[in-house]
């Protein structure tokens, strides 16, 4: 079964300035520019969606294209019964379903064949793509063997490299690794503790001293699309430290709303 990792999704009340960020350090875009709620680079959407009371900002999750959804029904069914699929609104252009997996984390699945994908996923539509692309994402969860073998199971990826004996896994869908590792404690000594969920999003770029020059004049020229401001102290050491621990990245910032970013260069 061919599965894709097709969107990642972020809650924010600041839509236009994730925009502008990703528009004009990553080169991502959109199909019309008064429509600055999802950009992508060529391969995979990336949604800023409004935050609505009671939800969290920051990187909430993220969708799956799959080309047989009756074959994930069954899995699910056979092997892991407890795990649920949820109509979505037909307002959502990306997502026929909602489900989750056995740890609760949530994410949306589509198909190519839902008549209501627009924008950047419609069917037919072409965005060349760009140098600076999405490369991984990295999910803390709080039993990462177990889930890797679920999303192997039922959604068919398979290994980016050999596993050892943990507790990170890497998985890819052909194109993107999807990082499943253990969440700890402990691991947050020092700084802030975040919750098991997302972590970050990475990123190769053509260049990475041109990347890191671009960003300098991001803050310069346009300081309303620069990462937001995050005040030196031991914690934040404390978190980017964690943040480096991911073997793909070379350099660490985040963006407006906070949502963490690592960057490698193309090899």
């Amino acid at each position: 079964m061919n599965t894709q990792i097709k969107h990642l999704a972020i809650q924010s009340d600041i839509q236009d300035r994730l925009y502008g960020f990703y528009t004009e350090l990553f080169h991502m875009t959109s199909f019309s520019p008064d429509d600055r709620g999802a950009v992508t680079d060529g391969n995979i959407g990336l949604n800023f969606n409004q935050r609505s009371p009671g939800r969290q900002a920051g990187l909430d999750h993220w969708g799956f294209d799959v080309d047989d959804l009756d074959a994930v029904k069954v899995r699910l069914q056979e092997s892991y019964p407890s795990v649920d699929l949820l109509r979505r609104p037909p307002t959502r252009p990306y997502a026929t379903l909602g489900s989750h997996d056995t740890d609760g984390n949530y994410f949306d699945i589509s198909t190519k064949k839902q008549a209501n994908r627009t924008g950047v996923y419609a069917e037919g539509q072409i965005v060349k793509q760009r140098f600076r692309r999405i490369d991984h994402v990295l999910l803390r969860t709080m039993n990462a063997s177990a889930l890797a073998k679920f999303y192997m199971d039922v959604y068919g990826l398979g290994w980016a490299k050999e596993p050892t004996d943990g507790p990170t896994y890497h998985l890819t869908d052909g194109t993107t690794t999807f990082v499943i590792t253990q969440w700890r404690i402990n691991d947050f000594e020092g700084g802030g503790i975040a919750r098991p969920a997302l972590d970050h999003i990475g990123f190769t770029v053509e260049d990475l001293e041109a990347f890191k020059e671009d960003l300098e004049a991001l803050k310069e020229d346009n300081p309303e699309f620069a990462p937001k401001a995050w005040r030196e102290s031991a914690e934040k050491e404390a978190r980017l430290g964690l943040l480096r621990r991911c073997e793909y990245g070379a350099f660490q910032l985040w963006d407006p709303q906070g949502v963490l970013i690592d960057v490698s260069e193309a090899g």
